[in-house]
């Protein structure tokens, strides 16, 4: 009964509106769960999760999904006691939620160590960490602590494709990293997804960059400033179904999701979804609809 009120009110509403009232929802939902413990979370890290010593995550968040009795900034220590002295995390800190295009536009200046990032008070915290770092990319930095933490961030900056071979993105790959989400769907936050993308470039079935160079003022650790140059989205990318082609198209062992206590959890095998999303492309199989084929 409840899938075919969310069919039917989609269908109705908006989609500001929709999304509005589904984050409402959910929030009542949170509201009457029972609080998640440390040694609960541990569990599901461990158990549901499949985190162990040495891993490579790549983290994606939503405090505000979550309902644990600890604070929210402990979960970057307990994450990091689990991947041990050998692993290494990573998430997301781009610092604005806006067009890429339009970010640049107004031609700010990336400060690495003091540009704050809008991807969540744990990114936020992760950054402020003494032994953290944080890639130079102007639209898409990442920020890394642990054992292989500059290795994967230093090069970033380097390419024009965002999600290219020397992002952190795609180079979580050759340490078996997985991509991993606390309170968060992969259908909504997995930039990882971008990566076939500007892998493969000119020869993905469809144009997902703009042609156009965009240049950003950069700031480094050290205050040296100077100039990187990007690609940006197309707008094409907004037409897409994640959540169809996921449970279409991808194995199920590839990317696990589940809830508990009504908040959603979710592991991917960075280096299995990469294959087979590539292979899917070969065969013009995307995470787009046939709206962004239209030129």
């Amino acid at each position: 009964m409840i899938k075919q009120i969310h069919s039917i009110l989609h269908w109705m509403l908006p989609d500001s509106l929709f999304s509005y009232i589904k984050n409402w929802y959910r929030r009542q939902k949170l509201k009457s769960s029972v609080k998640i413990n440390r040694g609960q979370f541990i569990e599901i890290m461990t158990e549901k999760l499949g985190i162990k010593p040495g891993d490579t995550l790549f983290i994606h968040s939503s405090v505000r999904n979550l309902t644990i009795d600890f604070p929210i900034t402990e979960l970057v220590r307990l994450i990091r006691e689990l991947v041990g002295s050998e692993g290494t995390m990573l998430l997301p800190t781009a610092q604005f939620r806006i067009r890429a295009e339009d970010y640049l536009a107004d031609n700010p200046v990336f400060n690495v160590k003091r540009t704050k990032t809008e991807m969540g008070i744990l990114a936020e915290y992760t950054r402020r960490l003494k032994h953290a770092h944080r890639s130079l990319h102007p639209t898409n930095s990442v920020v890394a602590i642990g054992k292989n933490a500059k290795t994967l961030t230093a090069e970033h900056h380097k390419s024009i494709y965002p999600c290219g071979v020397d992002s952190p993105y795609y180079k979580i790959i050759n340490y078996n990293g997985k991509i991993i989400g606390i309170g968060v769907k992969p259908e909504d936050t997995m930039t990882f997804i971008h990566v076939v993308e500007d892998v493969l470039k000119e020869k993905f079935p469809i144009e997902t960059r703009k042609k156009k160079l965009f240049k950003c003022e950069v700031v480094d650790e050290s205050g040296e400033k100077f100039f990187v140059d990007t690609l940006v989205a197309s707008e094409r990318i907004k037409h897409r179904n994640l959540k169809k082609y996921f449970f279409e198209h991808i194995k199920r062992d590839t990317i696990k999701s589940f809830s508990v206590n009504h908040i959603p959890f979710y592991v991917a095998d960075s280096k299995k979804l990469f294959e087979e999303m590539k292979v899917l492309a070969k065969k013009g199989i995307t995470i787009y609809t046939k709206r962004a084929y239209n030129k």
